[in-house]
């Protein structure tokens, strides 16, 4: 079967680790180019969170039709049983999840390799068809995640090269090297390296491979001491970095990789928006006013009540809105985020968090009955006029009902087209200064002027955006004093 066509220029790979799986996978190098470049990219990502299936802990997740695409109809199988690079799932649960894939033995001990070897040279940076990289690639890919004309191409301006301090990622490096021999060696009283940081002690490992992932993206010879970061549109319009990147990286890695530059947050943004819309539509949600007038007091209150992390907090609020359930069903996003059946029940009995699945649900009903942009068959347009169906199967059910599990999936989709057309206008404005795009938030080389990007949001759409601005730097006490 002939693959589709797609964007060969949205994903490239380390010419050193192609080479490098050449020498240690038997057969690799007898593959394909275009197959060779596929499988890198998929061993070389395997620890993006991205990847994480959402049901198999351990196991990754890749669309089949993203594995069709690359390697044509059944391609991925018949190379996988040829070199064995990843255990693969059947699926399961009645037929309701996608297959869990992960790095084989074989092949982790050859990505770890890579990973841990020191750096020597300057790598080129290849694309599927075994072309390298000579400039800078547009930062927004031509096309969207389905293959159409992104909405946000003609944002030639705005560069794909994210400055990186290597020096302060080095730094960073050899503490939680410390921090991995002190595990090793069975030192359990290691406040001096945890500090306040105790869930950091399972992701030693992981940080490490992801700093060494960022310094040898670094050492490229397009541009050195930079990462190359290019985007593609999401299905609601959402720019999703491609590759390794900083975008959802873990926070002191970030905060060590972008040092010195200038971090800027729309304030609460997923809550602001939906009370606004809310608002619109003519629900007053007063649980969602209070959460967004005492952000952190509400936060530190759950937190502290309930022995949560507060970055567990925040992550089981946003779900909240983009439709995790009140239950305490065991493969929710809440239970899964909080893995605590108590401290779970706690959480959706607290009288706040209560009063918030009750603002939503009273809200999403009257912001989809009033949604403006609907088609004559009742598919919904976001603010970027990307469209989502009112049902999700491949053909329309006779009878017109929108169920709950769908209604949430279309109010995120409103949601996401919202913050990304705010995204959008902000790219017009700075393209000179950006250096990162995040879904709420953005990274800039100087300061920017928030009250000119909060006016000029409120003018074209409507929406009244609290914005944060905060100067990168590292924790102290993620750089001990003998580190320095």
């Amino acid at each position: 079967m002939a693959r589709k066509k797609t964007n060969t220029k949205s994903n490239y790979n380390l010419e050193t680790f192609t080479r490098h799986l050449k020498v240690e996978i038997v057969g690799f190098k007898h593959e394909l180019q275009t197959t060779q470049h596929h499988l890198a990219y998929m061993i070389m990502t395997n620890n993006l969170d991205r990847r994480q299936h959402n049901l198999l802990d351990g196991w990754l997740y890749f669309p089949y039709q993203t594995l069709e695409q690359h390697f044509g109809r059944g391609g991925f199988t018949d190379v996988n049983e040829r070199l064995g690079l990843f255990e693969v799932t059947s699926n399961w649960h009645s037929g309701k999840s996608t297959k869990g894939y992960r790095l084989s033995e074989y092949a982790d001990k050859a990505f770890t390799k890579y990973t841990g070897k020191r750096i020597s040279g300057y790598s080129k940076l290849t694309y599927p068809d075994g072309t390298s990289m000579r400039t800078l690639p547009a930062a927004i890919t031509s096309q969207d995640s389905k293959g159409i004309t992104s909405k946000a191409t003609k944002k030639k301006d705005f560069k794909s090269d994210v400055p990186v301090d290597v020096e302060m990622l080095k730094r960073l490096k050899k503490r939680f090297v410390a921090e991995q021999e002190a595990i090793d060696n069975k030192v359990y009283n290691m406040e001096l390296f945890f500090h306040n940081h105790p869930d950091m002690i399972k992701k030693t490992e992981d940080n490490i491979t992801s700093i060494n992932q960022i310094l040898r993206l670094a050492k490229n010879n397009v541009k050195s001491d930079h990462v190359i970061t290019t985007y593609t549109e999401s299905d609601a319009g959402r720019l999703y970095a491609n590759n390794i990147n900083l975008q959802n990286i873990t926070r002191p890695i970030k905060q060590a990789a972008l040092h010195g530059l200038y971090d800027y947050d729309f304030e609460n943004c997923h809550y602001s928006i939906f009370y606004q819309l809310a608002q619109r539509a003519g629900v007053e949600c007063e649980h969602i006013k209070h959460y967004l007038d005492n952000k952190r007091e509400v936060r530190q209150q759950l937190a502290s009540g309930l022995g949560i992390p507060l970055p567990a907090v925040k992550q089981c609020l946003i779900a909240i809105i983009y439709g995790a359930t009140n239950t305490k069903y065991w493969k929710g996003a809440i239970t899964k985020t909080i893995d605590d059946p108590f401290k779970t029940n706690l959480f959706l009995e607290y009288d706040l968090v209560k009063g918030i699945f009750s603002d939503i649900a009273e809200g999403r009903k009257a912001v989809l009955d009033s949604w403006p942009h609907k088609t004559t068959r009742g598919s919904f347009r976001n603010a970027m006029d990307k469209p989502i169906k009112w049902y999700k199967s491949e053909k329309a059910p006779k009878k017109k009902e929108i169920t709950p599990e769908r209604e949430n999936q279309i109010l995120a989709h409103l949601i996401q087209g919202i913050e990304a057309k705010i995204m959008n206008m902000v790219i017009d404005m700075y393209p000179d200064k950006l250096r990162l795009l995040q879904h709420d938030g953005f990274v800039t080389s100087e300061p920017v002027d928030r009250k000119k990007i909060t006016d000029a949001i409120y003018n074209e759409t409507g929406f009244i955006m609290g914005m944060s601005e905060d100067r990168i730097h590292i924790q102290h006490d993620f750089l001990p004093q003998q580190f320095n």
